[in-house]
């Protein structure tokens, strides 16, 4: 009889914690003016919370991570080192565009080795090397078969980033569901899906992220490892934010981990507050599962 009373009691105070951080994502967001959707695994406990995590959110520049594993893929299937290099020209590198690489090399014609390329699409953004690495691949129909075999349905690209920039409406046809782009990141990152080098590589450029430092890391305790990228729209005259978001793995003091993935779609909040609406939310995960 006390063991059955204990299961309760576990059953019981497990789903009220559960609740409170449900709860506390909810008062987050309460009288926010945006889009929000959330998706929280804990990779060693398989324990999940979400917030709207079906619904479909623009991607922006989140979709570099997919991108890359596709990337990494390719590489390894075909056997080609992380040095090998990529002709660079000048005809690559679009003006008008955020592109360190394009900075580097402002007069292309330069072999550009396929890990920089990757890192600064990566780490720093880099809209042209995106694209560079895009067209290497094959192109957005074949990074979604990619997922497709994957079991990934809900994770969408159609468009390169110079055509995003070409019309504002392009970047909703680049999406994915909270709990889809989770999945995606519990497979790449626990299976994993690559070999030593390559899956090493990637989870290196990925913690090297040097944009969004105030979303999911934001309020996190200063030495946290956090692997991530983030996607960035930008803002209508009158204020609206197409897409603010972030997405990766954070390690726990404890060694564990959390998938994590928040967009923050259509918001009339400024900048400040949609940062903030990603770290309070991932603070509130990271100090829930503290002792999982």
């Amino acid at each position: 009889m006390k063991y059955i009373v204990a299961i309760i009691l576990v059953l019981f105070f497990g789903k009220s914690f559960s609740q409170n951080l449900e709860t506390s994502i909810e008062n987050i967001l309460r009288d926010k003016k945006a889009q929000v959707g959330v998706s929280i695994f804990h990779l060693e406990s398989g324990e999940k919370i979400n917030h709207h995590g079906d619904k479909f959110y623009a991607m922006q520049s989140v979709f570099k991570y997919p991108i890359a594993l596709v990337v990494l893929d390719k590489m390894q299937k075909e056997n080609i080192p992380l040095n090998h290099t990529l002709l660079v020209t000048k005809a690559d590198l679009l003006e008008n565009t955020w592109s360190p690489l394009r900075d580097k090399y402002p007069n292309g014609n330069s072999a550009v080795t396929m890990d920089e390329l990757l890192s600064v699409m990566v780490s720093r953004s880099d809209n042209n090397a995106c694209d560079i690495l895009l067209r290497w691949i094959g192109g957005p129909d074949v990074a979604e078969q990619y997922f497709e075999n994957l079991g990934i349905e809900n994770l969408k690209i159609v468009a390169d980033e110079e055509t995003m920039g070409s019309d504002w409406n392009i970047q909703y046809l680049n999406y994915s569901s909270p709990n889809d782009m989770n999945n995606l990141l519990q497979k790449s990152f626990t299976q994993p899906l690559l070999a030593n080098d390559y899956q090493s590589f990637l989870w290196k450029i990925m913690k090297e992220t040097s944009t969004g430092l105030n979303r999911i890391k934001g309020l996190l305790p200063k030495n946290t490892v956090v692997y991530h990228k983030t996607g960035t729209s930008a803002v209508t005259s009158y204020g609206l934010a197409g897409a603010l978001n972030d997405v990766g793995i954070i390690e726990l003091p404890n060694k564990k981990h959390l998938a994590i993935s928040i967009f923050v779609n259509n918001s009339l909040e400024n900048e400040e507050t949609n940062d903030k609406i990603i770290a309070e939310i991932s603070k509130a995960a990271f100090d829930y599962f503290l002792t999982k």
